[in-house]
């Protein structure tokens, strides 16, 4: 569709207040409302997996995507309501796509996952639906009012979440957004900003390099972060948990933490009361810790 003419037209009732207002401010009589949009979208031709349709509230955003993709548009899903979030997801998918999909859009919190939808803040509800929306959708969805409903820090490391998604997948994803500090994030393959129908493409340079620091951090740090993990909840009997990397150093949880560069690749052992702590893993002698430590 290079080229569309939008009109949204509605009949206006000519009662006593708005003879008053057309008066106060000097409107000329009018018997209908009128907005109209030319939006050239140059897309059929062009290889994308991500569009952005971005403006201020009022500027024709959802009407052109409603317009144009309606068929693609994501109005919401039933959600079991006594059954978590987990069972709302297709019954042909495993458990570790659907908590990987969820934890692909920043949505990485098993405890939260056991919750019905209608138990989820309005921030995990959108990032449910939209984990769902990757799920279900055929070749595209939109999604309207993106990033709307949490804060702007989640907003712009969802979005960079989503895009890597949705490349890796192979899919098409339009997103109908009021917000701008998305896009360098998003990094969509194209912009139609409103109300003017500005259509632009992603420049071909790649992103800035991002600087990483790690530090050590006190044990204490772990409170802001257990409600989302999986060990949060440990079983009777249990006097402490750690993390062991198979060959390289890693971190613990429960003791003094180490947060440095590590091999991913890490298992768990508890120690219970009264039995014998297990051995070390093998490797290097500089890498071996007492098992206290």
């Amino acid at each position: 569709m290079p080229v569309a003419h939008l009109v949204k037209s509605v009949a206006v009732q000519r009662t006593a207040r708005v003879l008053q207002l057309e008066g106060l401010f000097e409107m000329p009589p009018t018997q209908r409302s009128e907005q109209a949009w030319d939006v050239n979208l140059p897309i059929e031709d062009m290889g994308w997996n991500l569009g952005l349709i971005v403006g201020p509230s009022g500027s024709g955003k959802s009407t052109v995507a409603r317009a144009l993709f309606g068929a693609c548009l994501v109005t919401g899903y039933d959600w079991p309501a006594d059954r978590s979030v987990l069972d709302g997801f297709p019954a042909g998918m495993s458990i570790k796509e659907i908590a990987g999909l969820l934890s692909s859009v920043g949505f990485s919190s098993p405890p939260s996952w056991l919750r019905p939808f209608s138990a989820l803040s309005q921030g995990e509800q959108f990032r449910a639906i939209l984990a769902r929306a990757l799920a279900e959708a055929g070749e595209m969805a939109v999604l309207d009012e993106f990033t709307s409903v949490v804060d702007r820090q989640v907003a712009q490391v969802g979005s960079a979440a989503v895009a890597k998604t949705v490349r890796r997948r192979g899919g098409k994803l339009i997103a109908v957004s009021c917000h701008y500090d998305i896009i360098d994030w998003l990094a969509p393959d194209w912009v139609l900003e409103m109300p003017l129908g500005r259509f632009t493409r992603r420049p071909l340079r790649p992103r800035p390099a991002i600087s990483l620091d790690i530090h050590r951090v006190a044990a204490d740090a772990w409170e802001c972060f257990k409600q989302h993990h999986c060990l949060n909840r440990t079983a009777s009997g249990v006097r402490r948990i750690r993390l062991y990397p198979r060959c390289y150093q890693g971190f613990r949880l429960f003791g003094a933490p180490e947060t440095e560069l590590q091999e991913r690749r890490c298992y768990v052992k508890c120690y219970v009361d009264g039995r014998k702590p297990p051995p070390q893993p093998p490797g290097p002698r500089w890498h071996r810790r007492p098992w206290w430590w």
